[in-house]
């Protein structure tokens, strides 16, 4: 169980390097949301982990947490980050879409 990453990427590669990266048969991994914000990677902890319950979806389990709102994202700095990386609301909006599409934790 998985939780607060506040996009610290260095984070949940550390928990990958000691229990596992998820694969078909691997350690299963249930993400309790607040993938973003606050640290400077959240863009890349919610892609890779999407990617991977893409590739493994009976392994790795993703879970919103109250930071993967369009309110919160935007007020605590995952916005301020897209738009750093991209220069678009677009792709804040996606993200948005998706996490809208996530059980809440």
């Amino acid at each position: 169980i998985v939780g607060d990453l506040h996009g610290q990427l260095p984070d949940l590669l550390t928990i990958f390097l000691e229990n596992g990266f998820p694969s078909g048969q691997g350690t299963q991994y249930l993400i309790n949301g607040d993938l973003v914000d606050r640290g400077p990677h959240g863009v890349e902890i919610a892609t890779l982990l999407l990617a991977y319950k893409l590739l493994y979806p009976e392994t790795i389990h993703i879970n919103r947490g109250n930071h993967e709102t369009s309110t919160i994202s935007a007020q605590y700095g995952f916005m301020s980050e897209v738009m750093q990386k991209y220069n678009s609301t677009h792709i804040f909006g996606l993200f948005c879409q998706v996490f809208n599409q996530l059980p809440v934790c």
